[in-house]
C-alpha cells in the first residue's frame, strides 16, 4: 500500500497536479466595503478555501489618485477584515473608490476583480432630484429647493456656455450643505476655510454650502454658476488645469455668476485709493490665504478678466486657456495668446477699468526717486538761503 501510494504521488508530480489547492481553486467571496465618513473603511471578504495562501494585500485607488498598497492579514477560516484610516489616508471626497485584492499562494498570484464604491458625505441624509443634465442632492425636506436648484443650474449652464463654448460632461453632480462648517468637514485638508463651494472638476462634482435665508436665491446665482464653469474649463484645458493661471480660472468663473458680488468693486476701490492693488502676476500660482486678501485677489481676477471678455471675447479666452494646455507659463501663455505683455495688459486694465492710466501708474512707481531727484535740485537753494549775510549789507 505505502509502495502504491507513492507512486500514485509521483504520477501526479509528474502531470504537475498539486495535491494542495490550486491557485484556480482559491476564490476570494462575500466581498464587501463600507465607512464612516471621514473616519474609516471596513473591508470584509472570506478566502476558500484560504489553505496555500502565503500573503494577501489590498490594493485601493481613489478615482484621480494613486493606487495604495495595504498587507492584510486573515484569519483560519480564511476571514478577512480590515480597517482603512480616512484620517491618515483621506479619499476624494465624493469620488469613486476602486479596490482589489492580490493573493500569493502556493500555484502562483491571483488577482481579483475590481470593486467600488462612491465616498459620499453619509453623515447626512440627502434629497434628490435627477435629469439628463443634473443629479442634484441637498440636505432637508424642501423639494421645491431642489427644483429651484435645478432650474439656475440649466439657465447658469447655458450662460456659462456662450463665455466657454465648451460641451459639459454629462451629468454634473451637485450637493448642497446648509452651512459651511458641514461643507468644510467635508474636503479633509482644505486650507480656505473661508470657502462657500468647491468644485472638483475632473470628477464632476460641485459642492456648495446654501443657509437657509432670504438671500439664498441670489446665493445660487452666484455659486453655481461659479462652479459649473470650473467645470467647462476643465473640459477644455484636461489635465492640464491647474496649469492654468489662478486669476484666469477664478476670473472666468466669476464673470460667469448671475448674481455678482455686489462687494467687489467697493474692495477694488479701496484697494486701488490705498495703492494696495496685488500684482496679477502674484496671483498667477495661488490665491492669498487670510480672507481679505483672498477677497480682493478674487475681485480684481473678476475685474480683470471681464475687460480680457469685453477686449478679446469668448476666442480671446479659449485661446488663451490652450496657451496653458500645451504648457506654457503664466506669462508666456498671455504674449502668445494675446500678442500683448502681461504687465502691457494689466497697466490697459488699470487705464480701461480703473480709470487710472498707465501715465499715473509709471508716476507711483518712480516717485520714491522723484523725491529724492527734487531734494538734490533744492538742496542748494536751501543752503543758499540759510547761509549767514555779512553785515552792514542791505538785503
Amino acid at each position: 500500500m505505502q509502495a502504491g501510494a507513492l507512486i500514485f504521488i509521483l504520477v501526479f508530480n509528474l502531470l504537475g497536479i498539486n495535491l494542495q489547492a490550486s491557485s484556480a481553486q482559491i476564490e476570494v467571496r462575500d466581498v464587501v466595503a463600507f465607512y464612516n465618513y471621514a473616519e474609516n473603511v471596513t473591508f470584509q471578504a472570506r478566502i476558500t478555501p484560504p489553505s496555500g495562501v502565503k500573503a494577501v494585500d489590498l490594493l485601493i485607488q481613489p478615482e484621480g489618485q494613486t493606487t495604495r498598497i495595504e498587507p492584510v492579514t486573515w484569519t483560519k477560516t480564511g476571514e478577512i477584515l480590515f480597517d482603512y484610516d480616512l484620517v491618515a489616508h483621506p479619499l476624494r471626497p465624493f469620488g469613486r473608490t476602486y479596490y482589489w485584492f492580490r493573493l500569493v499562494t502556493d500555484g502562483g498570484e491571483i488577482t481579483t476583480p475590481s470593486y467600488w464604491f462612491d465616498y459620499v458625505d453619509n453623515r447626512f441624509t440627502w434629497q434628490k432630484l435627477t435629469n439628463e443634465y443634473f443629479e442634484i442632492q441637498w440636505q432637508g425636506e424642501d423639494r421645491a429647493f431642489g427644483q429651484q436648484v435645478q432650474n439656475i443650474a440649466t439657465t447658469a449652464l447655458e450662460s456659462a456656455q456662450k463665455i466657454l463654448p465648451v460641451a459639459p460632461p454629462l451629468p454634473l453632480k451637485i450637493y448642497i450643505y446648509t452651512n459651511a462648517e458641514d461643507l468644510q468637514s467635508a474636503l479633509p485638508g482644505t486650507a480656505e476655510t473661508w470657502a462657500a463651494g468647491h468644485a472638483s472638476p475632473d470628477l464632476k462634482v460641485i459642492l456648495l454650502s446654501i443657509p437657509e435665508s432670504p438671500e439664498r436665491s441670489l446665493e445660487l446665482e452666484r455659486q453655481l454658476p461659479h462652479e459649473i464653469m470650473h467645470i467647462l474649463e476643465y473640459e477644455l484645458v484636461g489635465s492640464q488645469y491647474s496649469n492654468v493661471p489662478v486669476w484666469l480660472r477664478e476670473g472666468i468663473a466669476s464673470i460667469a455668476e448671475l448674481y455678482p458680488n455686489a462687494d467687489y468693486a467697493r474692495v477694488l476701490e479701496t484697494a486701488q485709493q490705498k495703492d494696495s492693488l496685488i500684482p496679477m502676476e502674484s496671483l498667477c500660482s495661488a490665491f492669498p490665504r487670510d480672507a481679505g486678501s483672498a477677497f480682493l485677489a478674487y475681485a480684481q481676477s473678476a475685474s480683470f478678466v471681464r475687460y480680457l471678455y469685453q477686449t478679446y471675447g469668448s476666442t480671446g479666452l479659449v485661446n488663451l486657456l490652450r496657451q496653458y494646455q500645451v504648457g506654457l507659463g503664466c506669462r508666456e501663455g498671455v504674449q502668445t495668446g494675446l500678442g500683448i505683455s502681461l504687465s502691457e495688459l494689466e497697466n490697459d486694465w488699470h487705464g480701461h477699468t480703473l480709470s487710472v492710466s498707465p501715465v499715473a501708474t509709471a508716476m507711483r512707481a518712480l516717485s520714491p526717486y522723484l523725491f529724492i531727484a527734487l531734494l538734490v535740485l533744492l538742496a542748494p537753494l536751501v543752503l543758499a538761503i540759510a547761509r549767514p549775510r555779512p553785515e552792514g549789507k542791505p538785503l
